[in-house]
């Protein structure tokens, strides 16, 4: 991840691990932790910042202010990050490079790289568990054969 891990910053808030470069990162993190106060008239859920919840409102009016400006696009979105999300269709940004070695695949979405990763720890974890099977076959072959003696 960083490093030099001895010099990260955690956070003191109690159950949350997440460590920090700098104290002005977990500083702005602590207040993820906040109470939730702004709370949506529509569904319940709540937030920390009201701006955070007239954001979350344009789910429930179908508002969508936000529009893909590529000739012969024009997608709206209720949310600007959904737009520059969108917009890496048009320009083929993949800003997301998978960190496996010998693995040059990159993602315009996040997600989508997450979802990548986790193909690379099943196939470990598949190489791992057939070695393990084939070391565990081995060992009942040789105790059915000295029982058998």
């Amino acid at each position: 991840m960083f490093e030099d891990d001895s010099k990260l910053i955690p956070c003191p808030h109690k159950g949350c691990n997440k460590l920090f470069k700098d104290n002005s990162s977990m500083r702005k993190h602590i207040h993820t932790h906040g109470p939730r106060v702004h709370v949506c008239a529509e569904c319940g859920k709540a937030f920390i910042e009201s701006s955070k919840l007239r954001r979350h409102q344009l789910v429930h009016t179908g508002e969508k202010p936000y529009q893909c400006t590529f000739e012969g696009c024009g997608k709206r979105f209720s949310l600007d990050f959904n737009l520059r999300t969108h917009v890496r269709i048009h320009t083929g940004d993949r800003p997301y490079v998978c960190p496996f070695d010998n693995c040059n695949k990159k993602f315009a979405q996040s997600t989508n790289l997450k979802s990548h990763i986790l193909t690379h720890a099943k196939q470990r974890l598949c190489f791992l568990l057939s070695r393990c099977v084939m070391v565990l076959i081995f060992f009942v072959y040789l105790f059915r054969s000295l029982v058998l003696v």
